[in-house]
């Protein structure tokens, strides 16, 4: 090679494996994340194109180290990104792959390769030319040909590169052909195909789309600077015991990290933002290495055990023992409720929305409440580490933007998020449970001196009560020192009151007024379903 090559290898045992990737500087930019004795795995960022990963595969014919191979695979995909991984993979899944020997068979070794494709969702990319890659080079009668060399990718490469080619070249100096693959038009494709609208304005450079999502998430995670006339006091919160503290921390075992790597699930991938036109409507997913990953999923499994006695019942959550089913029945039994009982004072429902909560998280307010629910000093220096370490790029048609720095939120996709954020979420719990004794506000009753006053799936947030002007009072005090603490801000045009439809004109109107927000019509949607006033059956 000369002296503009770089290259990684895996050397040979024997006459068997082995791999070479070689790259020209002036190529782009390669970086190794991962290897093992039956594959390579290198990120690619191409000058001026996108970032995707490439998998070269020299698989044993080993069933067992197979196997182990396809679970790597099977992880690389789960990266979220463009993904083309090719090379000999020593197995087969249907008759059209051999010709001679033995005839084809469903082997266990054959079931596993086609089971892994089915899982990691990735496409053959098919081939031209001869229709086998190896041969094992016996005399005619014993002759066996196989198609053991492939180039598979996932959809998102496959629609960066729509013009793929894979040739199978003539076998020369070894019983394996070489595969070919040719992509047109890999640096004229990028930066034409995200156009962003702002504010009536289109912009066509990725430069500029990068630069305003830049803008506006930095500016959504400056901490929330808002300030009372009143200073606003931290309520009263569930705290873990001193022998659960002391768990938190202790040393960490080898079986935490395999148990966390290997809980890791396979073939994920974020599912369209709908139709996005503006900045604020994309929900961008963080994507956190497997390193990252592994330390965030111990902390999680320390602390899961924790949460039914830190989380409230109305949160339905991220709690073991809960089921979002939990809350959308007692949604429906408050609106039958509301809507049926003309005896009793007239009462309602009020959806909130949370605008980006997560990333409205603020950092001391994360801080704050892990140490009101005395977690060890030692734990929560570990959570800040791992929310505040990170920095962001934002990848815009491949293209990574300048690297900025958040000064607060939470990121979606790394496994500790959800569980921050219920935490979180219980301040609004334990405010509404103190107002409910200083009778500031009064939920449903439900039971002998037991009140209902609301139910949570994560930001998903219903509260109910008897229509009156002190619990509309006391409802916006709540939200408003809810915000302040933890830096959450209701979207109140997505946000929706609703009253039974008996209920005077007058007093709707009312308590709209006291509410400021928009009357919603039933049925509505909560957690996916339909809520109505009719009975379920």
């Amino acid at each position: 090679m000369g002296r503009n090559w770089r290259f990684q290898s895996i050397d040979a045992v024997g006459r068997s494996g082995g791999i070479l990737m070689a790259w020209r500087d002036d190529a782009g930019l390669v970086t190794c994340i991962q290897r093992s004795r039956q594959a390579l795995h290198a990120i690619i960022t191409i000058d001026n194109g996108p970032t995707w990963v490439l998998s070269s595969v020299c698989s044993s014919v080993k069933l067992s180290e197979q196997c182990k191979l396809w679970k790597e695979l099977e992880k690389i995909g789960g990266l979220n990104l463009p993904w083309l991984t090719c090379g000999d993979f020593n197995a087969i899944c249907s008759p059209d792959d051999k010709l001679g020997g033995k005839p084809f068979s469903f082997s266990p070794k054959n079931r596993a390769f086609s089971e892994f494709i089915s899982t990691s969702g990735i496409i053959d990319l098919g081939f031209e030319g001869p229709a086998f890659t190896w041969c094992n080079n016996q005399d005619i009668r014993s002759r066996v040909w196989v198609r053991l060399d492939r180039a598979f990718a996932n959809p998102d490469w496959i629609s960066l590169f729509p013009g793929v080619r894979v040739k199978h070249l003539v076998r020369a100096a070894s019983d394996h052909a070489p595969l070919l693959i040719m992509v047109k038009g890999m640096r004229s494709k990028v930066g034409d195909l995200f156009v962003l609208k702002l504010f009536g304005l289109s912009m066509m450079s990725v430069v500029d789309i990068a630069n305003e999502f830049c803008r506006f998430y930095l500016s959504l995670w400056m901490p929330n600077t808002r300030t009372d006339s009143m200073p606003v006091s931290w309520p009263d919160l569930p705290a873990i015991s001193q022998e659960n503290a002391e768990v938190l921390i202790k040393p960490i075992e080898d079986l935490e990290i395999k148990q966390a790597l290997w809980s890791m699930p396979n073939g994920k991938a974020p599912g369209p933002d709908e139709n996005p036109s503006r900045v604020a409507d994309f929900r961008p997913i963080s994507l956190c290495n497997v390193c990252y990953k592994i330390i965030s999923k111990i902390l999680v499994n320390r602390l899961k055990p924790l949460l039914p006695t830190l989380i409230g019942y109305e949160q339905a959550a991220f709690v073991a023992g809960r089921d979002i089913s939990d809350n959308i029945l007692a949604a429906q039994e408050l609106a039958h409720t509301m809507v049926n009982n003309k005896k009793d004072h007239p009462m309602m429902i009020v959806k909130y929305d949370m605008e980006k909560a997560y990333d409205r998280v603020r950092w001391d307010s994360v801080t704050t409440v892990l140490s009101l629910m005395r977690f060890p000093i030692k734990w929560v220096n570990w959570i800040m580490a791992c929310i505040s370490s990170p920095t962001y790029a934002f990848i815009i048609n491949g293209k990574a933007s300048d690297w900025i720095q958040p000064a607060g939120g939470l990121r979606q996709g790394d496994p500790l998020s959800p569980y921050l954020f219920i935490l979180i979420a219980q301040v609004l719990t334990s405010l509404l449970n103190e107002a409910q004794s200083c009778g500031s506000f009064t939920g449903i009753p439900v039971g002998d001196n037991s009140y209902l006053s609301h139910l949570m799936y994560a930001d998903d947030i219903l509260i109910t009560g008897a229509i009156s002007r002190r619990n509309c009072r006391g409802i916006e005090a709540i939200l408003h020192k809810y915000e302040c603490l933890s830096g959450q801000r209701v979207n109140k045009d997505k946000s929706a009151l609703y009253l039974p439809d008996w209920l005077s004109a007058r007093m709707k109107n009312m308590v709209t007024r006291w509410l400021n927000l928009p009357k919603g019509t039933m049925p509505f949607k909560y957690l996916g379903s339909q809520i109505s006033g009719k009975e379920l059956r």
